[in-house]
C-alpha cells in the first residue's frame, strides 16, 4: 500500500516532511509552554516553584531517556519507536489540554517528554538513512532550520494563543498536527533493518544515566534560588556526578549499552560534539536575555519582542538548506569556522546596543548572528552523523540532541547567573521589569557583559574548529 502511494524518488521527501513534523513540535514545545507560566500560577492558584515543574518534568523526561530511545530505534526499528514516540505525544498533548489541576498536567507533561524523546532521538537517523550521502546535508541543514523555527517561534505562536483561546490551545491547537505526522510515519516511513542478535536493553545502563540527568537538571535548574554552595544543591551535583561515573562503567562493561561510547574515541567526533553543545550555549544564552533587554529596557510589548525575534528562525529557514548543499559539494571545514566568525562577531556587536539602538540595527545583529549559526550546524552534523557507522546511526543521532540539551542547561545557567549578578549587584531585580530608567540601564549593561562571555566562547569554538577541520584533513 504504501509504495502505491509514494512516487519512485519521492519518499526522501515525504520521510524529511514527516520527520519535520516531528521535530517542528518537539522544539516548539520548550518556548510555547514557557510563556504561559505566569498565566498557569493564577489559573491552579500555584507558586511559581510548583509552575515550573510543567516544563521541568518534560525536560527531565526527555534528557533522561533520548539516548535509550535512539539504542531502542537500533534494536527493534527506528520507524515503529519513532511512531510510538509521536502517538504519545499527541495522546499528551490532550491529555495536557484536558488536565483539571496542575498535578495532572505535570504528569501529562513527563508523558509528553519521553514521547518526544523517541522521536528527537531517531528523526536525523531516519532523514540520513533516506537521502544518499551526496544530499544529507542539504537535507539536514532543512531539518535544522525547522528546529529553529519551532524554537525561536513558539514564544510569538504562544502569545497568540493564549491571548485568542486560552492556555488550553497551546495544546489542543498542535495536536492534530502531531496525530497527521502518525499517519504520515505509517505510509512514508519504510521499516528498517533492525540489530540482529543481542536485543535486550541495557536497563541498568539507562537507570544510572536517567537518574544522573534528573540530578544534575535538578541541581542547575534549582541553583539560582537556592545558592550553588547549599548543601542540597551540592548534594544533587554529586549524586549526578556519581551517576555519571556508574554510567560509564556500566557502559564499558556491559555486552549491549544503550550507547556505545567508542564513537567518543574519535578526535573529529568528540571535537564536533562539543561544539554542538557550545553552540547550543551560545543560543540558548541569546534566547534568555534578549527578551529582558526587548522589554524591560527598550520597554517593546511581547507581541513586538516576538516579531522582533522571529527574524533568527526566518534567516535559518533560508540559510540552513542552503549551507547543506554547500557541506555537501565542499565538505564541512569552511563552513564551521566561517559560521563561528560570524556568530562571535554578531554576539560581540549585539553587546554594544544600547537603550537608543533602533530596531533596525537589533535586528540586523540577529540576522548576523543567524546566519553563522545556519552556517556552522548542518555541516557540523552531517559530520558527525557521517562518522556513525550504519548499525549505529540510532545512537548517534540520539547524541545530538542529548547535547544539545546539555549545552542549553550549560547556557542558561550560565548566561542566568552572569546577568543576575549584574543586575542584582547594581542593587535591581531581574524579576520585575518596572521601566525605571535606572533599571533600563542596568538591564544593557548586564545583557553586554553576557553577551561579551559568550562571544569569547564563540572564538574558542572556532579554535576548535579548526583543530578538527586539521584532523579531518589529515585522516
Amino acid at each position: 500500500m504504501r509504495d502505491r502511494l509514494v512516487a519512485q524518488g519521492s519518499r526522501k521527501w515525504l520521510v524529511l516532511a514527516t520527520t519535520s513534523i516531528a521535530t517542528l513540535l518537539g522544539t516548539s514545545d520548550y518556548s510555547i509552554v514557557n510563556i504561559a507560566f505566569p498565566l498557569l500560577t493564577g489559573v491552579f492558584s500555584a507558586e511559581t516553584s510548583t509552575v515550573v515543574w510543567v516544563a521541568l518534568a518534560y525536560q527531565l523526561a526527555f534528557v533522561g531517556l533520548v539516548l535509550p530511545m535512539g539504542r531502542l530505534g537500533d534494536q527493534f526499528g527506528r520507524r515503529r519507536v519513532f511512531i510510538a514516540g509521536l502517538l504519545i505525544y499527541s495522546i499528551g498533548m490532550l491529555l495536557a489540554a484536558s488536565a483539571q489541576d496542575v498535578s495532572q498536567l505535570i504528569a501529562s507533561r513527563a508523558l509528553q517528554g519521553a514521547a518526544s524523546a523517541a522521536t528527537a532521538a531517531l528523526s536525523a537517523a531516519l532523514v540520513t538513512s533516506a537521502f544518499p550521502s551526496h544530499e544529507r546535508g542539504k537535507a539536514l541543514g532543512v531539518l535544522a532550520a525547522i528546529a529553529a523555527l519551532g524554537l525561536m517561534a513558539g514564544p510569538a505562536l504562544g502569545g497568540v494563543l493564549l491571548d485568542t483561546l486560552g492556555w488550553r490551545s497551546i495544546f489542543y491547537v498542535r495536536a492534530p498536527l502531531g496525530f497527521l505526522g502518525v499517519v504520515a510515519a505509517w505510509v512514508f516511513l519504510e521499516k528498517d533493518a533492525t540489530v540482529a542478535g543481542d536485543r535486550r536493553l541495557d536497563l541498568s545502563g539507562s537507570a544510572a544515566l536517567f537518574l544522573a540527568m534528573c540530578a544534575l537538571t535538578l541541581g542547575v535548574n534549582r541553583a539560582a534560588q537556592q545558592g550553588w554552595a547549599s548543601p542540597q544543591i551540592l548534594g544533587l551535583l554529586t549524586a549526578g556526578s556519581v551517576l555519571l561515573l556508574a554510567f560509564y562503567w556500566l557502559e564499558v562493561k556491559g555486552s549491549s549499552p544503550v550507547i556505545d561510547l567508542r564513537i567518543f574515541k574519535s578526535g573529529t567526533f568528540a571535537i564536533g560534539g562539543g561544539l554542538l553543545l557550545l553552540s547550543t550555549s551560545l543560543m540558548a544564552a541569546l534566547s534568555f536575555i534578549l527578551p529582558f533587554y526587548l522589554m524591560g529596557a527598550k520597554l517593546f510589548s511581547a507581541s513586538t519582542s516576538g516579531l522582533i525575534l522571529l527574524a533568527s528562525p526566518a534567516v535559518m529557514l533560508l540559510v540552513a538548506p542552503i549551507s547543506g548543499r554547500l557541506s555537501d559539494r565542499n565538505g564541512p571545514n569552511l563552513l564551521t569556522s566561517l559560521g563561528l566568525l560570524l556568530s562571535s562577531s554578531g554576539f560581540f556587536l549585539a553587546s554594544l546596543l544600547s537603550i537608543d539602538s533602533p530596531v533596525t540595527l537589533i535586528v540586523a545583529f540577529l540576522i548576523l548572528i543567524a546566519i553563522g549559526g545556519a552556517l556552522f550546524a548542518t555541516p557540523n552534523q552531517s559530520a558527525l552523523l557521517g562518522a556513525a557507522v550504519p548499525e549505529r546511526l540510532g545512537t548517534v543521532s540520539a547524541v545530538i540532541p542529548a547535547l544539545r540539551y546539555v549545552g542549553l542547561v550549560i547556557g542558561l545557567a550560565a548566561v542566568e547567573a552572569i546577568f543576575a549578578a549584574i543586575v542584582t549587584g547594581a542593587g535591581q531585580t531581574s524579576s520585575v521589569l518596572t521601566g525605571d530608567p535606572v533599571q533600563r540601564q542596568v538591564i544593557v549593561r548586564g545583557m553586554a557583559v553576557a553577551l561579551r562571555v559568550f562571544g569569547a566562547v564563540g572564538v574558542l569554538m572556532l579554535g576548535l574548529a579548526i583543530v578538527g577541520a586539521r584532523m579531518r584533513r589529515g585522516r
